[in-house]
């Protein structure tokens, strides 16, 4: 049996871990928590990207603004903007290739909406999106359980903030000596939030008890010369703090019209104005213009572009005689994304759903109030 010295000598000399070393030093360990909160901050808001804005990352899209302007092309969603990618390079006429436009979030302001149609996507992207509308519409177990816990993340957000501090607090009185806790709590709290709004955004029960149903969406448009309401069916989809999205399973035209122009021309629903060498396409209302086609001089354009009632598209033709033929479409049919300070869900829309189950029940809608409340049938 060796000796005691030898033991307690030996237990003097075993060197102490490293996380001790860190733990005690105080100041390794503020360093070591002001880049934790840089790094989770900066891969936190690179990824989180709004859950409506992502359901039409990498499809044909349209951005309408409250202007009434157009543009058209992949949409690419970021965390912090989004860019349309044209579908072919545009020249200007001092000689400056553009190819793509970017919209950041602070221009997001002034975005009326986001369309899709069917008309203007690859096979691919419609095989993709017939099965993005299912998941959407008919939605598997872990897509039920995994939407339930982003709802329970969101209904108990505050609880959870409160516990953080709870915990801090209480390990800042464990250790009295130690000022990480009082210096870097800020730090932490950062840490916290992050995690908290990457998990999810807003919950409300009143939308998410129409998910995957049909509703009607009423946009208070501003966009001049109609400046009214515009109504759309269609599915409810999602929705986040900032965003609404309403799908269609089918984009079927309730008209398709084509028009051979040498002057301007005022149709119900749509307008075409020839001026020079510009070709003005204004969407008139009540219904949705979908632009499929434009041909002017030698050259034919695909462009499935939809127009809300007020938006206008600006064309190009080669020479102010020249004749221009334009095939549009009347539709209500088309799956649009818009900032929820100017749309919401105002009408459930299953006509096969029964309210009461008395069998000699004979009831109505409230015909004049549902007319009248949205100013558009």
């Amino acid at each position: 049996m060796p000796p005691l010295f030898t033991l307690a000598q030996e237990t003097a000399t075993t060197p102490e871990p490293w996380w001790h070393l860190l733990f005690n030093n105080i100041f390794g360990l503020t360093i070591l928590f002001i880049f934790l909160t840089a790094i989770i901050s900066v891969i936190v808001k690179l990824r989180r990207k709004d859950k409506c804005l992502k359901l039409l990352h990498k499809y044909h899209t349209s951005y309408l603004t409250t202007a009434g302007k157009v543009s058209w092309g992949d949409l690419v969603v970021y965390s912090q903007g989004i860019e349309l990618r044209f579908d072919a390079p545009h020249t200007t006429v001092r000689g400056l290739i553009k190819s793509s436009a970017m919209v950041y979030e602070s221009e997001m302001g002034s975005y009326l909406a986001l369309c899709r149609v069917e008309e203007g996507l690859t096979e691919k992207e419609k095989r993709k999106r017939r099965r993005q509308v299912r998941s959407s519409f008919r939605p598997g177990m872990h897509r039920r359980f995994f939407r339930w816990l982003r709802n329970i993340v969101n209904t108990l957000r505050d609880a959870f903030n409160r516990s953080l501090t709870a915990i801090l607090g209480q390990l800042a009185r464990a250790k009295p000596d130690s000022e990480l806790f009082t210096t870097q709590q800020a730090n932490v709290n950062i840490i916290g939030q992050d995690l908290l709004l990457a998990a999810g955004n807003a919950y409300e029960p009143i939308l998410e008890a129409h998910i995957g149903r049909p509703v009607i969406l009423k946009i208070a448009s501003t966009v001049e010369p109609t400046k009214h309401v515009v109504e759309l069916p269609g599915y409810l989809v999602d929705y986040s703090d900032r965003f609404i999205a309403v799908f269609n399973v089918e984009h079927r035209p309730l008209d398709v019209v084509d028009l051979t122009l040498n002057a301007s021309v005022d149709r119900p629903n749509v307008k075409v104005e020839l001026n020079g060498h510009e070709v003005l396409v204004t969407c008139t209302g009540p219904e949705v213009v979908v632009l499929r086609s434009f041909e002017a001089g030698s050259e034919r354009k695909n462009l499935a572009v939809p127009l809300l009632p007020g938006c206008t598209v600006r064309l190009w033709r080669p020479g102010p005689e020249t004749t221009v033929f334009l095939t549009v479409e009347l539709t209500r049919q088309v799956d649009v994304i818009c900032p929820r300070a100017i749309a919401t869900v105002h009408f459930g829309a299953d006509a096969r759903e029964r309210r009461r189950r008395r069998p000699d029940w004979l009831g109505m809608a409230p015909d004049r109030e549902a007319e009248s409340n949205t100013g558009v049938a």
